[in-house]
C-alpha cells in the first residue's frame, strides 16, 4: 500500500494499476473460495488493468480507500473490513462511470 500511496503521489499510474491489481488479488485469495473471486477474475479480462489509469482520480481512490480497508484488516474487525470495502467499490464505481460518461459525450 506504501509503494501504491508513492506511485499515485509521483504520477506513475502504470505502477499504481500493478500495484492495485495486486492488493485486490492478495485479499480476494486470502477470502478463500467465493463467487465473487470467481466474478473478479471473469471481469477482469474485460478491463484491462492499464484501463484504470485512465480515468480521472483512480490512483488517488486507491491510495485513499485502501487506509480503512487495511486498518480493519489489522484491527480483524471483518465488519468494519466489508464495509471499506464496499465504500471502495463504490467509490472506484462512480468514478467508472462518470469516466465512461465523459468519453460518451465526447
Amino acid at each position: 500500500q506504501k509503494a501504491l500511496t508513492e506511485a499515485a503521489q509521483s504520477g506513475d499510474l502504470t505502477r499504481v494499476d500493478e500495484l492495485n491489481h495486486e492488493i485486490h488479488r492478495r485479499i480476494n485469495r486470502a477470502a478463500g473460495p467465493s463467487h465473487l473471486v470467481t466474478l473478479l477474475g471473469v471481469t477482469a479480462r474485460y478491463a484491462p488493468r492499464r484501463f484504470f489509469g485512465s480515468i480521472t482520480g483512480w490512483a488517488g481512490a486507491s491510495a485513499h480507500d485502501h487506509g480503512a480497508i487495511f486498518d480493519a484488516l489489522l484491527r480483524k474487525d471483518p465488519d468494519v473490513a466489508r464495509t471499506a470495502m464496499a465504500g471502495h467499490i463504490r467509490h472506484a464505481g462512480r468514478l467508472l462511470a462518470e469516466h465512461l460518461r465523459e468519453r460518451e459525450e465526447q
